[in-house]
């Protein structure tokens, strides 16, 4: 694949070296990326050019015939289509709430609403007429957003505006993300490699954004495991903190999907590597000490 040594060189200083400074490779002007696959080279390309890339698709599991879903269901969806309106998210009435502490708690558990007071205007041909002001009972609602979660509340910032995609929901437990979560995870150690910080930032970004709206499914719990046990075997140990993509997905399993923490493969998974063990246990305490201290706590030990 070819690709504009300028534009590489631009991504950071370790890869102007490689292809413009005196190495063999600015000199025969190829580079080869023997430990780097074609797809993570795409993106890798598609960022240099756009500024954003496109990850990888999920994958549908089907039977053997390779006509139907588990089940007997039949999958009609084009390429692309997702099933929407599938999953509601319930979160308490913060209008009521807000009623509450600005009125009082009788008045909202009470069987009638407390009487709104008129107001008498008097007009320019002497008739007296009343004014009845607008009920805040009968005011539109405005459903309240869902909460935040510890998790989904972490940013990531951008060096430069990407091209908004907005990733794709999972609408079903036979949607198989390992090559999504692995396709982000590839790039971001690439990045992390050559130093390309934007492209890390946007990694990071994308799949901190993917994981908060993944239905972690009980059959799903192998996508999360294999994309952590990729994550904890390709990034290295950093002194002093924890390498951001480590501390993405622990994050996420600490705060987000702690179903998933509670599967046998995770639990596997914490007895082969002592890092993860380490990191998901720190995140553990934090969760359960911020939810003391009304999360006024910031971890310090994160790099």
């Amino acid at each position: 694949m070819t690709i504009h040594t300028a534009l590489v060189a631009v991504q950071s200083p370790t890869l102007r070296n490689l292809v413009s400074g005196s190495m063999e490779e600015a000199r025969t002007g190829e580079v080869i990326w023997e430990d780097v696959g074609e797809e993570t080279f795409a993106l890798f390309a598609q960022f240099v050019y756009t500024g954003d890339y496109t990850p990888p698709s999920h994958v549908l599991e089907t039977s053997e015939t390779g006509q139907s879903l588990p089940g007997g269901a039949v999958d009609d969806r084009s390429e692309g289509e997702g099933i929407q309106g599938r999953y509601e998210i319930h979160a308490p009435d913060a209008y009521a709430l807000s009623l509450q502490q600005r009125i009082g708690t009788d008045v909202l558990l009470g069987s009638s609403s407390p009487p709104i007071p008129r107001r008498t205007t008097v007009t320019r041909d002497g008739k007296r007429s009343q004014i009845q002001p607008v009920s805040p009972w009968t005011m539109p609602r405005t459903p309240p957003p869902p909460p935040v979660s510890a998790f989904q509340s972490r940013t990531y910032p951008l060096q430069t505006p990407p091209i908004q995609v907005s990733p794709r929901p999972n609408a079903s437990p036979y949607e198989d993300y390992t090559p999504v979560f692995l396709g982000h995870a590839r790039l971001y150690v690439f990045a992390d490699k050559y130093d390309v910080e934007s492209l890390k930032a946007s990694v990071l970004n994308k799949l901190q954004r993917t994981l908060s709206i993944f239905v972690p499914f009980e059959s799903r719990c192998g996508d999360i495991v294999e994309l952590i046990r990729y994550v904890y075997g390709n990034t290295p140990t950093r002194q002093g903190g924890v390498d951001a993509l480590r501390e993405l997905v622990s994050r996420y399993v600490a705060f987000e999907a702690t179903g998933v923490a509670k599967s046998e493969a995770c639990l596997e998974l914490v007895e082969e590597d002592g890092s993860f063990a380490r990191d998901l246990t720190m995140l553990l305490l934090l969760r359960f000490t911020e939810r003391e201290l009304c999360g006024r706590l910031e971890p310090s030990w994160i790099g």
